[in-house]
């Protein structure tokens, strides 16, 4: 697809967003999630930068959930660490998802780590992400390799 087609296919795309309804999403949920996921930050940042993906340098982004989505309710936020490479032809992106999932009281229950392979840890503490992202290191990161496309390649 073209970038002139682009925009007539994004107009056939809809992506809808059911948040849970305001009485249960609104207040003291999405914040309480939000200072245990600022908590363990360091943490899961520290054991993402110890990770190797074969990829040149690696970013870690947090991303705080505002609302709690009816898709996946016990889930309050992520962690990204991604990778790229950029080559004369083609490019590379690989990555690794940590989770943090709660449970029915909104407290941390434990992390799920994805890459090429999704592991469950066995609890919140740093051991038990440093196993399950082990284990998902064995498989790899998600990895995507793309070639470059050059529609106008003349002078």
């Amino acid at each position: 697809m073209s970038t002139a087609d682009r925009s007539q296919a994004e107009s056939l795309i809809t992506i809808e967003a059911w948040p849970l309804p305001r009485a249960l999403s609104a207040g003291e949920r999405p914040a309480a999630r939000r200072e245990a996921l600022l908590a363990l930050d360091p943490l899961v940042r520290r054991q993402l930068g110890l990770l190797r993906t074969g990829l040149a340098a690696q970013t870690v982004e947090l991303t705080v959930y505002d609302t709690i989505y009816t898709a996946s309710p016990q889930v309050g936020g992520h962690w990204t660490a991604a990778a790229s490479w950029f080559g004369l032809l083609s490019h590379a992106i690989g990555s690794y998802s940590v989770m943090l999932v709660f449970d029915e009281s909104d407290r941390p229950h434990h992390f799920t780590v994805t890459g090429a392979a999704t592991v469950i840890s066995d609890g919140i503490s740093e051991a038990a992400l440093a196993a399950a992202l082990a284990m998902a290191s064995a498989a790899g990161p998600l990895r995507t390799q793309s070639a470059h496309v050059f529609h106008s390649a003349g002078l």
